[in-house]
């Protein structure tokens, strides 16, 4: 009890710092039966109205398992059925009108099911199956949705560490009929990890979603990069490579896509050098932060972040991330709107240690008020004996919306433009545009990040640049190279084809 006092105290004191509202839960279960069961270590929504009979699965470490939960009420929280299981995703994987369930299984081998959905949920019976070659736990079903254009959704699964560490991810166009992928894109090099967390977007408007995954340079400086992929006429490009923190691992997890101030186009918030950065998405997308989330100062960055549905019911999706205090954890909303709030505008939190908010999930409108609810997990809870337990937190109209003051922008030092011709023989023109004044390099890296030119490095004044770029020159052979553009933390980088 005195633990949860001091709490409160704590978290009271963080209200009246930014005057957000403390959510409250609509249904909470504390305490798996065994020690170390780790209750809440997995945590999904189900959407409503489907085939699937279910609203949400919670996941254990011990012994995997995942158990769904129907929610008719906030009572009604006795497991309903239980599957192997770590994670899931959900979407129609071979266009028959019903949602199907991928599963990601439970170690040593971690396979991946897809259970075919029905009209009364899904067949367990059967299943087809995506083998874990490499036998490691880091293989995982990530996300669903359209990239081919086709108007059905498609299947990425990642593994990490495959190849030694340097990651691929497979994607399956609709309809799914085989474990073999459609597409495959692979790290550059040993220990990339590509594809540690993959999430979809429209980031440029064009209204086609790019891959957004993350690349972390270990075997160099330990730094991470947030790659973009889009889907041209047949195969994938690398469409933007851009920013990164060194020696972070969280950065390569921290970051999701979603349409934040309703123009339709998703937007990009990703953990770097310690706070979240916000890249709005735009018909002219660059790589320079737009503006920086605020967080309280006696709070550092936890490990999940989700697009948490429309929250406060003003129209606009809602960004939910959570946060780590002495002892306790917690998760903080940050309102959409025309103008994304840099401020958190609700939060609630834990003690005890309990990892409160390290694993959570949009659900819906679970109480069908009106506004977006999430599950949240906590699988650390019961300090000491880590049982776990799993809550669901209600969205309100009391949540504060964005205003257009809260807007803090961040100055955008530059801008680098694709070169033309590309791809091209022996010359091409380079463009890019310098807003403030900067200590500017040019650089060009090959495919594999190993051969690097530095092309200008130099203090640059404001204004518009253009160089031309001889082949020759730099002995630069047919190929796919990266032009980089950077300034201190602040980089932005274009692909160049060189055919001869």
């Amino acid at each position: 009890m005195k633990k949860i006092i001091i709490l409160n105290f704590f978290f009271s004191t963080l209200l009246l710092a930014q005057t957000p509202v403390k959510l409250q839960p609509w249904t909470i279960v504390k305490g798996g039966t065994e020690f170390l069961e780790q209750l809440g270590k997995f945590v999904g929504g189900i959407p409503a109205n489907t085939n699937i009979p279910f609203r949400a699965n919670v996941g254990r470490e011990k012994d995997p398992s995942l158990f769904f939960y129907t929610l008719i009420n906030p009572t009604d929280t006795s497991v309903k059925k239980t599957m192997d299981g770590t994670g899931t995703i959900v979407g129609d994987l071979n266009n028959d009108g019903y949602q199907d369930l991928c599963i990601r299984g439970r170690a040593p081998t971690s396979d991946i099911k897809l259970y075919w959905g029905n009209s009364t949920g899904f067949d367990t019976s059967y299943y087809l199956s995506f083998p874990n070659t490499g036998s490691n736990r880091e293989f995982l079903p990530q996300c669903i949705g359209d990239l081919n254009g086709d108007g059905k959704p498609d299947l990425i699964i990642s593994d990490i560490n495959f190849n030694g560490g340097r990651g691929k991810i497979s994607i399956y166009f609709n309809p799914v009929h085989s474990s073999e992928p459609d597409i495959t894109l692979l790290g550059d090099t040993f220990r990339n990890y590509l594809g540690t967390k993959v999430t979809l977007g429209d980031i440029d408007g064009d209204n086609k979603l790019e891959l957004l995954t993350s690349l972390t340079n270990y075997n160099t400086d330990k730094s991470t990069n947030l790659r973009i992929y889009k889907w041209v006429v047949d195969h994938f490009e690398v469409y933007k490579n851009f920013g990164y923190w060194k020696e972070s691992w969280g950065a390569s997890t921290r970051f999701t896509s979603f349409d934040a101030n309703g123009d339709h186009i998703d937007d990009i918030f990703w953990f770097q050098d310690g706070t979240y950065n916000v890249y709005l998405g735009s018909h002219n997308f660059d790589t320079i932060p737009d503006y920086t989330l605020q967080e309280p100062a006696s709070l550092g960055t936890g490990h999940a972040i989700i697009n948490g549905g429309d929250m406060n019911g003003d129209g606009y999706n809602d960004l939910v991330i959570n946060g780590i205090g002495f002892s306790s954890h917690y998760i903080l909303v940050y309102s959409g709107g025309k103008a994304i709030s840099t401020k958190y505008c609700a939060a609630v939190g834990w003690g005890d240690d309990s990892w409160f908010g390290s694993s959570m999930a949009p659900i819906g409108d679970i109480n069908e008020d009106g506004c977006a609810d999430v599950i949240v997990g906590a699988s650390e809870w019961d300090w000491g004996s880590g049982k776990g337990a799993w809550a669901i937190y209600l969205g309100s109209r009391s949540i504060p919306t964005s205003v257009e003051d809260e807007k803090i922008i961040t100055p955008k030092t530059f801008k680098l433009y694709q070169n033309y011709p590309n791809p091209f023989n022996s010359s091409t023109t380079i463009k890019y545009e310098i807003r403030k004044k900067a200590d500017i390099q040019l650089s060009i890296t090959d495919i594999l990040g190993k051969k690097k030119i530095i092309l200008s490095e130099k203090e640059q004044l404001p204004g518009e640049y253009e160089l031309r770029l001889d082949s020759d020159k730099y002995k630069l052979s047919s190929g796919s190279y990266y032009l980089n553009l950077t300034s201190g933390l602040e980089r932005e980088t274009i692909k160049l084809v060189i055919i001869k």
